[in-house]
């Protein structure tokens, strides 16, 4: 297996208080990485809902906050669900939770 495929491979993060991170983490070993990282680290893992696709995704926001999810990530900028902005059903998003 190449060593792409057994590694998770982070190039370039920049969000929030990240400041262009290079990071593999070994696929069998990514709970044991971040169990070990500090105690006050903060981690925030995203998943995408939608890549480039239009609408207003008003019943997928709903569902989500229903189901627990308060922050979601809308055009590439983080939003509270109580403060998401109005999207354009006919223009393309992309969304993660």
């Amino acid at each position: 297996m190449a060593l792409q495929q057994q590694t998770i491979s982070i190039r370039g993060a920049r969000t929030h208080n990240l400041k262009n991170i290079d990071l593999d983490i070994p696929r069998n070993q990514m709970v044991d990485t971040v169990l070990a990282l500090p105690l006050d680290t903060r981690l925030m893992i995203l998943a995408p809902l939608a890549r480039e696709k239009k609408g207003e995704f008003l019943d997928v926001f709903a569902d989500m906050q229903a189901q627990g999810y308060v922050r979601f990530r809308v055009d590439g900028q983080a939003f509270e669900f109580d403060n998401l902005p109005q999207l354009k059903k006919t223009e393309k998003h992309t969304l993660t939770w």
